[in-house]
């Protein structure tokens, strides 16, 4: 009473269980739960006609740079997409992804690796750095180019056949010092190119000017006499303001201008501290100078 079947071309089969069976160029099966099974006949590949190859042009491959590909990996901040006004994080796992470089030239100088390697602000030290669409960080991609212009050129060139600026680069930072030793004076250039979403290249340069050796052969003696009067007077007033704190005890401190020349006195100790400071770092500068023979930095 259930079963029916038709033969055509191939066996179709219904019964009452819900099944039904078609066989002709393939098998396809149905039933009650839904399921379809398709088996479909394999493809013919044998009147395929062959691809002709005896006519395609050698590839002449003796004037390639030989190249050797290494697994050197960087790390690197992709939050490029993020909006220009968005807060830099670069101390967190969030915005960082490691990246392989693609190849270099055998005869490239290996000490030019460091280029890849992410430095952390507490690495390369500084301060942030404030541009037209946000504030940097000074943490980054970081190369120390020579002082020669051969050798800079070459640096330069080692990173545009690297790709070291890509579509991730956000900001490019050339940091340089002058020295002019005829008038004692320094000056620091600070070259800032910037790639927002638009794609284009905003760029600009500070320049800080100042003097970091106070006493040279160049320094007036003047200056250096004028330096010495204010150290005595110093410690004259000081100890004349000591002598009546001891004499008066408490009632020291009802005078008004007792006060007034005791915040004098403060401010003038807090000046010759700061030309101390000053003079140390000037020293500490000078060798680090000296150890690094002009090189440039740039970080990116």
């Amino acid at each position: 009473m259930g079963t029916r079947e038709v033969k055509a071309m191939g066996t179709w089969e219904v019964n009452a269980t819900g099944t039904r069976d078609v066989n002709a160029t393939g098998t396809r099966d149905v039933n009650a739960t839904g399921t379809r099974d398709v088996n479909a006949t394999a493809v013919d590949t044998t009147h395929l006609p062959a691809v002709d190859t005896t006519h395609l042009p050698a590839v002449d491959t003796t004037h390639l740079p030989a190249v050797i590909t290494t697994d050197f990996t960087a790390v690197y901040a992709t939050d490029l997409t993020s909006s220009l006004t968005a807060e830099y994080s670069h101390e967190t796992s969030s915005n960082i992804v490691q990246r392989n470089r693609s190849s270099t030239s055998i005869n490239e100088q290996s000490s030019l690796d460091a280029a890849w390697l992410y430095r952390t602000w507490s690495d390369i030290g500084g301060l942030h750095i404030p541009g037209l669409l946000g504030v940097y960080p000074p943490g980054g991609y970081v190369l120390d180019i020579p002082g020669s212009l051969q050798e800079a050129l070459a640096s330069a060139q080692y990173l545009q056949n690297n790709s070291w600026i890509d579509e991730k680069t956000r900001v490019v930072i050339i940091e340089a010092t002058v020295y002019t030793p005829n008038i004692n004076m320094f000056v620091m250039v600070t070259a800032l190119f910037e790639f927002p979403q638009a794609g284009v290249i905003i760029g600009h340069i500070d320049m800080y000017p100042f003097r970091l050796f106070n006493y040279r052969d160049t320094y007036p003696i003047s200056m250096i006499v004028c330096d010495w009067l204010v150290y005595i007077a110093l410690g004259f007033f000081g100890a004349r303001e000591l002598f009546f704190l001891y004499r008066e005890r408490l009632r020291f401190f009802t005078k008004f201008w007792n006060i007034i020349e005791c915040i004098n006195l403060l401010i003038s100790a807090a000046t010759i501290a700061l030309s101390v400071g000053h003079a140390i770092i000037s020293d500490h500068v000078s060798k680090e100078a000296n150890k690094d023979q002009g090189n440039m930095l740039i970080c990116l």
